[in-house]
């Protein structure tokens, strides 16, 4: 079988998982499907996780006092202080079923996508 001599350009080679990581996406995977989902990206463009999204920012631009939330992990990730740039996602630090279902809303942060490339 053929297989490609050059990656594709712009996609990152990302670095093997780790056992621990590849447990955390199965029970991940396996809580979503007895919520009735078949993969994490039909979950992502459910109706239930952009009701769950649009909460979380809520609560970041309340904390924000009403201006754009900014990305937490910045200054860190890039080792400039006072870099930080506007959170535009929201990223999952638990794939616990209270998370999945938005019980609990406190292991959602919002993050821009530099830093959220950088985490997935």
């Amino acid at each position: 079988m053929w297989k490609r001599k050059y990656r594709r350009k712009g996609r990152a080679k990302r670095s093997p998982l780790s056992n621990e990581e590849k447990g955390r996406f199965i029970t991940r995977n396996v809580l979503l499907r007895k919520m009735g989902f078949k993969t994490y990206k039909a979950y992502l463009a459910s109706p239930l996780w952009w009701k769950i999204r649009a909460k979380v920012w809520a609560l970041a631009r309340e904390e924000a006092g009403g201006g754009p939330p900014l990305c937490p992990y910045c200054e860190a990730r890039t080792g400039v202080k006072g870099r930080v740039n506007r959170a535009t996602q929201v990223h999952h630090l638990s794939y616990s079923e209270k998370v999945l279902t938005g019980k609990d809303l406190s292991m959602l942060v919002l993050i821009c996508r530099a830093c959220h490339k950088g985490i997935s």
